[in-house]
């Protein structure tokens, strides 16, 4: 199953964290920046 995530974030370190931590946490993930949002998806 494919889930699907939009985190906002304010600023540009705080972004990094995000996909750091997202990266840690799954495999296969796919990360794309649009606008002031992380959208992550990844395989459950």
């Amino acid at each position: 199953m494919k889930v699907c995530e939009a985190i906002p974030f304010k600023f540009f370190k705080e972004r990094i964290r995000i996909v750091k931590d997202i990266e840690r946490r799954y495999k296969n993930v796919t990360i794309e920046i649009y606008k002031s949002f992380v959208i992550v998806q990844y395989l459950k």
